[in-house]
């Protein structure tokens, strides 16, 4: 069906109301300068479900999950009623509405005989206000004139100062709190809150924040509200009738209660003569505010208008196409392509987007230019990540979302997703540079291990700068006076210094530092650290050139102190403990030297990168096959809670030890030079390079000299350090990985060529798990000939692994003889959650792994069989422009939901396609260092599917380079059946590929547009 708005990147539904319910959301993303809103929808009642500032405890709309919103949308949600000749009628009741999906919007629309309703939302981009913006449509359409009279809103409004748990468990306790203010004086904007805060302590506050709803005509005439739900809906607390609309009943002018009520809002159009094909517009807006002075200083400055509305609409649009721009493509499947955008969008939103402020007077502030020689280390530049928040909605009810209400704003997310979700950033924007491998290889510990929760990046100035800096800001600024004293967020600067002007920010943004925030959180999963290479192989791919320089040029790395220890081997596990928590160790912080008490430890990545190895070697477990959960958490698989009692381990995990001792030390023989360790970190290389024995007895010792390493670092390292010939060190991690190796290759063996994900070793015996898809991902990323990794392939494929009726891949085989004490997932059904279903994240894991691995059949059947935008939207059961966390496999006892995705959008897939993306469009790492020259060379894979019939192709560079493939040939673009005859940039034409300062161009972002001729072999593709 044609979308009403001409926007391409739109998934339409009809009939919403009688399609299978699923949940989503908007993205929650206000521009640079703007407030963000999270908002979830699903596809019933009016479409928004529960939306409002921060989090949960900061609601306008309450916050349901799921399945209670399916139930409730309809009624609790937004409302709409017309009134015209004796009849009342409720738009959106029937269930025959169409629902239109866009980036950074939802629309949907409804008729009956006589009217037509439309209705958009979309958050209100680059404004000082967090708001969810209402739009409202009634076009006559009967043919005749019609009297009107329309009643539209919101039947509940939580109050601001009422959380999450006070809805849920106090929510009749809650309205002697509650009062509406403002609602029957103009201008007509009612502010939600509770009189104080509702604590059973000791200290009352008042509470300044409150929420607000306006109403207003297309001329900008603000209405006065209904705050009162009695008198909309009288006697019928189950807001299904109007009552109080229907016959004579004028809600307006009946008698509100504006306390000891749970209020609403609803707006009120006068009798309005509407002709045939003419419309009746009301504009809304529902968000909070820090202060009701804030609130009406901002309604103020502008006049809110149908015209305003249309623009910031217009903004919001045009602010999604601008994020997503990075990865715009034009392929022969113009659903592929808003795929493309949608999951580049979606990836930001768990990873955040990152934007440059600096402090240079010639650059100003917000996002430009950079040239390799400032690539993420000027001082007076510092890169934060906006948009991110922890994957919580509807489906994910569990996380704990935060949406920090602020310009710039951050939020919230585990180390392992943001690691993941940031891994292709420096491929979009080369001036990343080195931020990201800064900041995940800073909050490695020690240990090995890192926290869990990663917070905002905070600024703060030192304090030899303070004072000056202080002294110099203007003095009618006492806010931010105050606030540069301590630690601060980007958000909260700009925000208190909006006044102050560009200057005095840029000012304060020269002296401070970057700093990130981390929180230990619940525990240490045995998977967190396998992610980080993978983002210095990310960084090589566009800066090889600066490989010496990354790995050993900075010894300004740091070493987040562990906020709890992993208890002894022989104390692990009594009474359900492996950790010594937080309040037996010393402060957090950043480890320090004189065991605590000195300067703060410092490193290169080098040295970091060989204390890891060192680390997790020590970890292998009894048989050497995996990587022990000692940290009482598994890996990636966390449904998989009861393994680490069972004495679990993961051979996952060792392929990608495997992969990090190659690395390091194929680093380390490239270096003549030395490497210098922490004392402490040399003895335990040293001492782990001396075990010998039986897997059984180097485990005996290796467990021995963890625990003595670990009791060394308690509080810090001594400051001594031990010099190293790199040559050495390399030999050790290479007698390392042929330990490690044979581990691997043990384990495979033993499950008939496939590499197993787990072991687990209760009291002590060896057993076997069900096979995993996280093993032969994991598997397939290690240097291994083609044919062997076609066999595994081929295995894989013939495995219970493999959904024959999907043609998918699921996440397990069957779990059904696996002892329900290994975890949460042994209970769930089959084919649902992570029992047996078709987990999209490590299903695009293992098909990029086919690509990458160079096996381009198997990877295009894959590819059809199994990509989102491929499927069959009534089966996916929504949009195929956005990902799921998982689809019910076959293995579900019930039929009707074979093929459905659920859970959607905010998963670690998104970071897989855009991996994948990457290697299909530009090959793996387009710039390289060949005969001591930086080099520029295309290696594109696309399958036939993606080729239009002109053969043209094209795909944006680094996030700002046009590249057009012209093909001249037949069939799917194969790396190894083509050649490039010649390459053309900015009209300058070159041979295969680009070299020296051309590539430097290229990557410097001062190439605009470059076309690549490709001649395909006939004979082979």
């Amino acid at each position: 069906m044609r979308d009403p708005s001409g926007c391409r990147d739109t998934y339409t539904q009809l009939c919403y109301g009688e399609k299978p319910p699923f949940a989503g959301f908007l993205p929650g993303i206000a521009g640079e300068r703007g407030i963000p809103v999270w908002c979830y929808t699903c596809n019933r009642g009016q479409g928004v479900a529960g939306f409002g500032l921060r989090d949960k405890d900061h609601a306008v709309m309450e916050f349901s999950p799921a399945h209670t919103a399916y139930q409730n949308t309809r009624y609790k949600g937004f409302r709409t009623f017309l009134k015209y000749g004796d009849r009342v009628i409720e738009a959106f009741e029937d269930r025959k509405s169409t629902m239109y999906i866009r980036p950074n919007e939802l629309e949907i629309s409804w008729q009956n005989d006589d009217f037509r309703v439309d209705v958009v939302y979309f958050t209100v981009p680059s404004w000082r206000l967090g708001a969810l913006a209402r739009q409202v449509r009634v076009t006559n359409i009967s043919g005749i004139p019609q009297v009107l009279t329309l009643l539209d809103g919101l039947p509940a409004v939580v109050c601001a100062g009422v959380g999450q748990d006070a809805l849920k468990n106090m929510a009749q306790l809650s309205k002697a709190w509650m009062q509406v203010e403002d609602s029957d004086t103009p201008p007509f904007i009612p502010y939600y809150r509770v009189r104080f805060s509702m604590a059973d302590t000791a200290v009352i506050h008042p509470i300044p924040e409150g929420n607000f709803a306006v109403g207003m005509l297309e001329d900008g005439t603000f209405l006065q509200p209904v705050v009162d739900p009695e008198a909309v809906f009288g006697s019928d607390t189950s807001l299904t009738r109007p009552l109080g609309f229907e016959g004579t009943g004028d809600p307006l002018h009946a008698h509100q209660a504006v306390s000891n009520l749970f209020p609403c809002a609803f707006f009120m159009t006068k009798e309005t003569i509407l002709d045939e094909g003419h419309c009746l517009e009301l504009n809304e807006l529902y968000g909070g505010a820090d202060g009701k002075d804030i609130l009406h200083r901002v309604l103020k400055t502008e006049r809110l208008d149908g015209k305003w509305f249309g623009s910031r609409r217009e903004q919001s649009r045009a602010l999604a196409e601008s994020l997503t721009a990075a990865m715009d493509c034009r392929t022969a499947d113009p659903v592929f392509d808003s795929y493309c955008r949608q999951t580049y969008l979606d990836n930001m939103l768990r990873g955040g987007e990152p934007v440059r402020l600096c402090g240079n007077e010639e650059t100003g502030i917000g996002n430009g230019g950079i040239n390799e020689e400032t690539a993420g280390k000027t001082a007076k530049e510092h890169i934060v990540w906006i948009y991110s928040r922890k994957h919580g909605d509807m489906e994910r009810e569990y996380n704990y979302f935060v949406m920090a209400p602020e310009y710039f704003s951050q939020g919230n997310g585990n180390f392992r997703d943001v690691c993941q979700n940031r891994r292709s950033d420096v491929l979009f924007h080369p001036w990343v540079g080195d931020a990201v491998i800064r900041l995940f290889f800073s909050l490695i510990q020690p240990d090995g291990y890192n926290p869990l929760v990663i917070g905002p990046t905070v600024l703060k100035v030192p304090e030899e700068k303070l004072g000056d800096l202080v002294n110099s800001l203007p003095a009618d600024q006492p806010a931010l006076r105050e606030l540069v004293r301590g630690q601060f967020t980007p958000g909260q600067l700009f925000m208190a210094g909006e006044e102050a002007g560009d200057r005095t920010l840029r000012a304060i943004l020269a002296a401070a530092e970057s700093l990130p925030t981390a929180e230990f959180g619940e525990g240490y999963w045995c998977d967190h650290w396998t992610y980080c290479l993978d983002l210095i192989e990310s960084c090589l791919a566009v800066w090889p050139d600066k490989k010496e320089e990354l790995l050993f040029g900075r010894d300004d790395y740091l070493w987040y102190a562990p906020r709890a220890r992993i208890l002894p081997r022989q104390d692990r596990g009594r009474d359900g403990r492996y950790l010594e928590t937080a309040e037996q160790l010393p402060p957090g912080g950043w480890m320090r030297e004189d065991h605590g008490d000195g300067e703060i430890a410092l490193s290169t990545l080098a040295e970091k990168l060989v204390m890891l190895c060192a680390f997790r070697f020590s970890v292998l477990d009894r048989a050497g096959m995996g990587i022990e959960m000692e940290g009482g958490k598994p890996g990636w698989y966390d449904a998989l809670n009861g393994l680490p009692a069972l004495n679990g381990s993961s051979v996952a995990d060792s392929c990608e030890l495997l992969r990090l001792l190659t690395f390091t030390a194929g680093a380390l023989r490239e270096n003549d030079g030395e490497i210098v360790l922490y004392d402490e970190m040399a003895d335990l290389l040293e001492d782990l390079s001396r075990v010998c024995g039986s897997p059984e007895e180097r485990w005996k010792q290796m467990s021995a000299l963890r625990d003595a390493y670990r009791d060394r670092i308690r509080n810090g390292v001594d400051g001594g350090k031990t010099v190293m010939l790199c040559r050495e060190a390399a030999a050790i991690l290479n007698d390392f990985a042929c330990v490690v190796r044979d581990g691997i290759d043990r384990a495979a063996a033993e499950e008939g060529g496939i590499c197993p994900t787990y072991r687990m070793y209760p009291e002590g015996r060896k057993q076997s798990l069900p096979l995993f898809l996280e093993g032969p991902v994991r598997w397939l990323k290690l240097d291994a000939p083609l044919q062997q990794k076609r066999g595994m392939a081929a295995l894989v494929k013939a495995s219970g692994l493999y959904d024959r009726k999907l043609h998918m891949y699921k996440v397990n085989e069957s779990l059904r003889d696996l002892t329900f004490a290994a975890g949460r997932c042994r209970a769930f059904t089959p084919g649902w959650l992570e029992n047996e279903s078709v987990w999209l994240h490590m299903e695009y894991k293992y098909l990029l792994e086919l690509l990458r691995s160079g096996l381009y059949p198997e990877f295009e059947q894959a590819f059809s069989d199994c990509l989102v935008p491929f499927m069959d939207p009534g089966i996916y059961g929504r949009s195929v422009y956005e990902n799921v966390s998982f689809i019910v496999s076959s293995a579900n006892p019930d039929p009707s939901l074979h093929g459905r995705g659920f859970v959607a959008r905010l998963s670690g897939s998104t970071a897989e396609f855009l991996s994948m993306w990457q290697e299909m469009m530009f090959g793996p790492a387009p710039f390289r260092m060949e005969e001591g020259e930086l080099t520029l060379r295309f290696r594109p894979m696309l399958p036939s599917r993606l080729i239009p019939e002109d053969g043209a192709v094209e795909a944006v560079l680094l996030g700002h380079t046009r590249v057009c493939y012209h093909i001249n040939g037949s069939g799917s673009l194969v790396p190894g059946n083509y050649r490039t005859e010649r390459i053309t940039a900015d009209g300058t034409e070159y041979g295969e590929c680009l070299c020296g300062d051309a590539a430097r161009a290229v990557r410097d972002g001062k190439i605009g547009k470059m076309d690549v001729y490709l001649i395909c072999d006939q004979q082979k593709t």
